[in-house]
């Protein structure tokens, strides 16, 4: 049985294991390939951080509830319906009085890396 509310649908995509051994700088790495889109989900509301080093970086972070998909943790996750795009940091499935749902951390950075 699915989770009984959803407020959005998110698309799951994951780079390929050769994306990853790619220098970012030398080659163009691979698109990320969809592994499932439409699964009804949950976002909470974002908290985040500012750090100034070397620049401006800003890293949101936020949970997500959804129904039970292939989910990995550094999969890209996308709100169907903002088109925000998260990295997925870790995730877990729960089965609770017949619900059996996923929950992850969710990540968003933006601007300086360091």
């Amino acid at each position: 049985m699915p989770i009984p509310v959803a407020s959005t649908q998110i698309m799951v995509s994951r780079n390929s294991d050769l994306a990853r051994d790619i220098d970012e700088y030398e080659a163009t790495p691979p698109p990320p390939q969809e592994i499932v889109r439409d699964v009804r989900a949950v976002i909470s509301l974002p908290s985040g951080s500012n750090r100034l080093t070397g620049g401006d970086r800003i890293v949101y972070n936020a949970r997500l509830t959804c129904d039970v998909c292939d989910l990995q943790p550094m999969d890209l996750v996308t709100d169907q319906n903002s088109g925000d795009v998260w990295t997925c940091m870790w995730v877990r499935t729960f089965g609770l009085f017949g619900l059996k749902h996923q929950v992850a951390q969710l990540r968003q950075v933006s601007g300086a890396s360091s």
